[in-house]
């Protein structure tokens, strides 16, 4: 609180974030006045503090599609032998210094989470034999007490930035989809319905939402299996290859049950893009005879079938 009230100088719903005391920031504590604020009425919008500029899309789009334009200049070149423009690495390039920062804290947290067992195993040895003398015991305390708030810290960083940037990749590819949708042909915009370009800029660019917030899964969930095994196997010898057999019998039904739920979305996708069709046709009336006019039957149905 004294932190954001020190910023007095601020405009009214500027940022404060970057110019508060990094214990304020780690903390979340300058965001306290409008806590109690919303406690004490319905948030406005003058209420709320605008956006960093490197978070916004103001700055997040533009340098995606320079980005873009980049891997389609690749494309056009017949000579390079190049192959389609790759929004992966378009998306790398604009933001690889965001998913490099979260990985690095995603592994910081990981190592700290199997260093504070490490330390109670410590603490318990010296419990049983404590003829070290109880600085060392006062040591491991404290060593238990340091790294359980750093985890704490990192991982809360870790999983703030991890959602800020796959924020910004989703306003990447929807400011994108919506500007490109906006200077289309109208050759071009027959072979798109209203609802393949809703579903592009809602439901696909949500997945790939979703896709960024546990991509540092593929790497750190083994990571984390490996670890658990070897600290484990130093514990329990040769017992703990029954765990690792159970978890790898898990993963042919884990497939099965993501190949279900990818074949689900795709059946969801579909219907909804029916769904926004034949609404798009009522409110603005492209079909003229009133006996091709969808009835409200159909689009009920249609909304089931979505749902």
């Amino acid at each position: 609180m004294s932190d954001f009230a020190s910023c007095n100088y601020l405009t009214l719903g500027e940022n404060p974030e970057y110019r508060v005391s990094f214990f304020s920031r780690v903390t979340y504590s300058w965001y306290n006045r409008i806590i109690k604020l919303g406690y004490r009425k319905p948030l406005e919008r003058e209420d709320l503090v605008e956006l960093n500029g490197d978070d916004s899309s103001y700055s997040v789009i533009p340098a995606f599609e320079g980005n873009w334009r980049k891997e389609v200049v690749k494309q056009d070149r017949k000579d390079s032998g190049s192959k389609k423009a790759s929004l992966v690495l378009a998306l790398w390039h604009t933001f690889k210094s965001s998913l490099i920062q979260v990985a690095l804290m995603k592994v910081v947290a990981d190592v700290l989470a199997f260093t504070s067992p490490q330390i109670l195993k410590s603490m318990i040895v010296f419990c049983e034999h404590p003829e070290d003398g109880v600085g060392t015991g006062y040591l491991l305390a404290l060593a238990l007490f340091i790294v359980t708030i750093l985890q704490t810290l990192i991982l809360q960083l870790y999983q703030r930035f991890n959602m800020l940037t796959a924020a910004k990749i989703k306003t990447a590819i929807t400011g994108t989809i919506y500007k490109k949708s906006l200077n289309l042909a109208s050759s071009t915009r027959r072979k798109f319905t209203i609802g393949e370009v809703v579903n592009l800029m809602s439901s696909d660019a949500q997945q790939l939402m979703d896709l960024s917030v546990n991509l540092n899964l593929l790497w750190s969930a083994p990571f984390q299996i490996l670890l658990a095994i070897v600290f484990l196997w130093q514990e329990l010898g040769a017992s703990v290859l029954a765990g690792v057999a159970v978890l790898l019998l898990v993963i042919p039904l884990n497939a099965y049950i993501a190949a279900k739920v990818k074949q689900l979305k795709k059946s969801h996708l579909k219907s909804k893009d029916q769904r926004i069709k034949l609404l798009n046709e009522i409110l603005h009336g492209i079909k003229r005879p009133v006996r091709n006019d969808p009835s409200p039957a159909t689009i009920l149905f249609s909304r089931g079938r979505s749902v």
